[in-house]
């Protein structure tokens, strides 16, 4: 004979303990199962943002804090700190990468205007979707 399946498919019939089940005392919290939006990198980011060159360097200190809200303090508060223009444009380079991971990267929109002679003046002047004065 093969092994005896026990209470709702546990092996050996071990039932699990009363006080870790979903909503007891040790178990898993209730919530309402949505996301929390003080969890995700795009407040954390916004909100990183905000904040003062005296509380980024809290931030980047702080050992309870996630690699990603001290990686962020830290470049943000470099390129605020920046001495010359090229420490500011690696500082420059390393934030638009770590906005582009979290809002997404824009589309690159390549705009062709076929234009005669006499309106290709004016077809020029459009720039991927925007034209200039």
């Amino acid at each position: 004979m093969g092994k005896e399946k026990g209470w709702f498919g546990y092996p050996g019939g071990n039932i699990p303990n009363k006080a870790t089940q979903f909503g007891q005392p040790n178990g898993n919290p209730r919530r309402s199962g949505s996301w929390h939006k003080e969890d995700t990198a795009r407040y954390k980011m916004e909100t990183i943002m905000k904040m003062s060159d005296e509380e980024l360097e809290a931030i980047r200190e702080n050992k309870e804090k996630t690699s990603f809200e001290r990686a962020f303090a830290n470049v943000l508060y470099l390129s605020r700190t920046a001495t010359n223009i090229e420490e500011a444009q690696k500082c420059m380079v390393i934030l638009e990468k770590m906005v582009n991971q979290v809002y997404g990267q824009m589309p690159q929109v390549q705009v062709a205007v076929e234009a005669d002679e006499e309106t290709q003046e004016e077809a020029n002047k459009f720039i991927r979707g925007f034209a200039l004065p």
